[in-house]
């Protein structure tokens, strides 16, 4: 392809290019402060391009940008280059292979109610509280089964006990589930798990920047073609648990079970994705022990 000459390039494509850098603005960068902004277009830097012709060294002289000038710096290449950026090794725990950990909370009580995980052998498990009822099995029409359990109690116990048979990380996105755990689970429950627990979504952001707006789970599996077969909304999951809860709706109840499984497995897919990518991961997770 020949190089792109001011004299002989078609007006329409320099209009394009014009577009295109007025839309890689420094505006675009997320998390960078307003004062940062200011202090980079003083210095008249406007445009994605400019920083990423900066090394990130340089960044630091901007106000507001400190210990985040490599993530700033690999932010804006990504926006230029259109493609994932490591800019930190990907801490060593995470290319050990783990448990993958999602769980749903109550609307109005913030009580959890659904506990999924893809546990060490990529085999994926929900369990939902029924108040009142006797723990049991509901057989779904393809063959899976949801495990009842009458409280929130009898779930911690059953979910612990299920992902005892190793000492792997529990990996979950964002600090949230960890937080309900600390504080609905039973103190020993707690116990057995708190130091499993590993927030995937951090080490996601401080490793690697995506092409993508936004760091939520949903976004980032997306990015690797991973898709939700029924809905990607929690209060959907509720409403469609609440269905079953008062009519038996077993349709309703595989909805919401389809739901609560495609969250584990989109962790599944982003944990994959970053130990097979990582630079120091040499491509291959570590066996659970």
């Amino acid at each position: 392809m020949s190089e792109d000459n001011p004299m002989t390039m078609q007006p329409g494509r320099e209009q394009g290019r014009s577009a295109a850098s007025r839309r890689l603005h420094v505006s675009m960068l997320p998390g960078l402060s307003r004062l940062a902004k200011e202090h980079l277009q003083q210095a008249g830097i406007t445009s994605l391009e400019q920083v990423v012709a900066m090394p990130p060294e340089a960044l630091k002289q901007f106000k507001g940008i400190k210990t985040t000038a490599s993530a700033v710096h690999a932010q804006a290449r990504v926006f230029v280059e259109d493609h994932p950026i490591w800019y930190q090794d990907l801490p060593d725990r995470c290319l050990n292979n783990g448990v993958m950990f999602d769980l749903e909370t109550d609307l109005y009580t913030q009580m959890p109610w659904s506990w999924g995980w893809v546990d060490s052998q990529n085999v994926p498990h929900v369990l939902i509280t029924a108040d009142g009822r006797h723990s049991h099995d509901v057989p779904l029409p393809d063959g899976r089964r949801i495990v009842v359990v009458p409280d929130k109690d009898a779930a911690w116990e059953a979910f612990a006990d299920a992902v005892s048979d190793t000492d792997c990380p529990i990996y979950h996105w964002t600090g949230f589930d960890a937080g309900v755990m600390r504080s609905t689970a039973p103190w020993h429950v707690r116990q057995r798990l708190e130091a499993r627990m590993h927030d995937l979504h951090r080490s996601f952001k401080q490793s690697v920047k995506f092409p993508v707006d936004g760091n939520s789970l949903k976004v980032v599996a997306r990015y690797l073609s991973f898709d939700w077969v029924e809905y990607d909304a929690w209060d959907a999951a509720y409403w469609d648990y609440q269905r079953w809860l008062r009519r038996g709706d077993i349709e309703a109840l595989v909805r919401s079970a389809n739901y609560q499984q495609a969250d584990v497995e989109a962790l599944a897919v982003v944990w994959r994705w970053l130990v097979c990518h990582a630079p120091t991961s040499h491509s291959q997770p570590r066996a659970a022990t």
